[in-house]
């Protein structure tokens, strides 16, 4: 009836001051796990949104200064051609290009030829002024052919150079295997990719390019979630050509690893938080309880009318104190008990007519037990 049974959880008080310890400790971590993770989360989407925007203008300049590199290289290569007939001219080879022709400004014939996508008039008129164009020759399934046109001076002849492709957009060594890079003409049609898949997955914003000049978006198959980031490289002043876009992706999975780390270092934090708790609730509940149960014990063995076994507590607060109140009281009842108990053998024994003397005797007996004196007079 009043003692706590088995374990100490099995108490109604111990159970709700070991679900307060929990709440109080796990309570905070949960909230800051929660806070923690949502704001490293943004931080860490922004950061890499950043990065991405910031490594695709680095390409793309980087891709301009190769391009008018090799412009000069070209230009070069097309004074040296000035005296030579067009026959010769046309087996001429040089680092940076795969590929030169040099056909008559004048002579359309050119058109029939596979190699070289068709110039419009006002790029002729543009190229027989001393300029550079850029033309483009989609491939599917293949990254695009990219052909530098310059005219030859003093001479009505064209000079269309196909661009090596590890000389314009790098090899491929260089490039970062955890990300991929796609390039785009000024049609979205697909110039270069350092990994070919990668076009399919983000074809999705190819209008987005349009209306913005750089920014990010996130694009998903089912498979895998991608971070992109572009950025527009105008190049028509110079080649005529309207622009590249410049597109790089980052896989979500791998950019969020340390998130997805530091939600585990919460777990196993929360975890091994709970064990101590556990253990540090039970030490305090059994030291709080014990006393308690020490005294509910006392309290059944006076409704027992046991008084001789006092309620014996160890600890130093004021369930000790408690303790000896409960002693000093139990003691103050036992000798009221007793008292009570020989009054009424005495008038028992007045009642059923025995002698003076014996009353006397039965009197100076009950009352040195009641009284717990030495001495008794009557």
């Amino acid at each position: 009836m009043w003692g706590i049974k088995g374990t100490f959880l099995n108490s109604k008080v111990a159970r709700r001051i070991f679900v307060l310890f929990v709440i109080s400790a796990l309570l905070p971590i949960f909230i800051l796990a929660f806070f923690s993770v949502r704001q490293i989360h943004s931080l860490t989407t922004h950061n890499i949104e950043r990065d991405l925007r910031q490594d695709a203008k680095s390409y793309g300049l980087s891709v301009y200064d190769r391009l008018l590199l090799l412009d000069e290289k070209l230009a070069v290569h097309a004074a040296n051609l000035e005296n030579l007939p067009l026959e010769k001219a046309r087996r001429n080879m040089f680092y940076g290009f795969t590929q030169v022709n040099v056909f008559d400004a004048t002579d359309i014939s050119y058109i029939n030829d596979s190699y070289l996508p068709l110039i419009t008039e006002a790029e002729r008129v543009y190229l027989l002024e001393g300029n550079s164009i850029v033309l483009t020759k989609y491939q599917s399934g293949l990254p695009s052919e990219i052909y530098l046109l310059q005219a030859i001076k003093g001479k009505n002849y064209i000079i269309a150079a196909l661009i090596d492709r590890d000389a314009l957009w790098g090899k491929a060594d260089t490039f970062d295997d955890s990300k991929g890079l796609c390039v785009y003409g000024h049609t979205s049609d697909l110039l270069f990719c350092s990994q070919m898949q990668i076009d399919s997955k983000i074809k999705v914003l190819k209008s987005k390019w349009n209306e913005s000049t750089t920014g990010n978006a996130n694009v998903s198959d089912g498979n895998q979630h991608l971070f992109v980031g572009y950025w527009t490289l105008f190049t028509k002043p110079k080649f005529k050509y309207p622009k590249f876009t410049i597109a790089i992706t980052y896989d979500q999975n791998l950019a969020l690893e340390p998130i997805s780390s530091l939600r585990n270092i919460f777990i196993t934090v929360s975890i091994l938080t709970l064990v101590v708790i556990a253990f540090l609730s039970t030490v305090q509940i059994r030291r709080y309880l014990t006393p308690l149960e020490e005294l509910m014990r006392g309290i059944e063995r006076i409704s027992n009318n046991d008084f001789k076994k006092p309620v014996t507590v160890t600890a130093n607060d004021e369930f000790y104190q408690l303790a000896v109140s409960f002693n000093s009281m139990s003691t103050r009842i036992s000798q009221q008990f007793e008292f009570l108990t020989t009054m009424s053998d005495i008038d028992q024994q007045i009642l059923s007519n025995i002698t003076i003397k014996d009353v006397i005797a039965t009197l100076i007996a009950q009352a040195n037990n009641a009284t717990q004196s030495d001495v008794i007079n009557v």
